[in-house]
């Protein structure tokens, strides 16, 4: 996957009971309940720019109507040593492998080209999701919190 144009970073601040009630569990826990709630929160964004992606087609393949749409993925990962100091990325963008189910076109009609003019799907998308998101994001990690905390005291107790 690769980006389509500038990065977007976005912090999240105010959240200091939820930050307390993360920095109680092991580190491992806490790391997979940061992913669970980011992924969870940001989902609802990959399907408003898939939503909002054209659907291109071509007289002689099915298989080009919707490929946009299904090639908008998502992918995390964890950066940094801890949680305190660590960092959740979530990178949402256009599937680049494999060849057959590729999406690479679509940063030719989100950007444009010498030829063609630009149809931005992605950035507006964002724009208008992103807050939601953002709320989005406090209520699933309150909740991942409390799943991961409860699966490690069933494993405890066991």
């Amino acid at each position: 996957m690769a980006g389509v144009g500038p990065f977007i970073e976005v912090k999240v601040e105010g959240l200091a009971e939820l930050e307390q009630n993360l920095l109680k569990l092991p580190e491992d826990l806490a790391k997979r309940a940061l992913g669970i709630a980011a992924r969870r929160a940001m989902e609802s964004l990959r399907r408003k720019i898939a939503a909002a992606a054209p659907i291109l087609k071509d007289a002689d393949s099915r298989r080009v109507a919707g490929q946009l749409q299904r090639g908008i993925k998502m992918r995390s990962k964890f950066i940094g040593d801890g949680v305190k100091g660590g960092t959740i990325v979530v990178t949402i963008g256009l599937q680049l492998s494999p060849k057959e189910s590729t999406a690479f076109y679509g940063r030719f009609i989100e950007l444009g080209t010498i030829k063609m003019q630009d149809h931005k799907f992605m950035k507006p998308a964002f724009d208008a999701g992103a807050t939601e998101v953002l709320n989005q994001f406090g209520k699933e990690l309150e909740k991942a919190i409390e799943q991961v905390a409860r699966r490690a005291a069933r494993k405890l107790a066991a």
